[in-house]
C-alpha cells in the first residue's frame, strides 16, 4: 500500500515554494564549499580582500563575520541526521 507523503515547503511572498530538502541540501553544499575553500593555501585576509574587491559595497568586517559563521553553518541551521 502506497503512502501519501507530503513535502514540507517554505513560501516567501512573490516566490515559488521551496521544498525543505532543497534548502537543506543548499546549506550542506554551501558549508562544504566553504570547508574546501578554507583548506586551500589562501590566507583568510586574501579571501576577504578578493571578496571585497568583487563586492566593494560589503565591508571587510562583514565579509570576515560571514566567513567565520560559514564554518558553523550546518550546526546552526540543521539538526543532526538520525541513523
Amino acid at each position: 500500500m502506497a503512502q501519501n507523503t507530503k513535502v514540507k515547503t517554505v513560501v516567501k511572498e512573490g516566490e515559488d515554494p521551496q521544498p525543505i530538502e532543497i534548502l537543506e541540501s543548499a546549506i550542506v553544499e554551501l558549508a562544504a564549499g566553504y570547508k574546501r575553500l578554507a583548506n586551500t593555501r589562501l590566507k583568510r585576509w586574501t579571501m576577504i580582500n578578493l571578496l571585497h574587491a568583487a563586492s566593494p559595497r560589503v565591508s571587510k568586517t562583514d565579509i570576515d563575520t560571514i566567513l567565520a559563521n560559514l564554518d558553523n553553518l550546518e550546526d546552526l541551521f540543521l539538526k543532526k541526521k538520525e541513523r
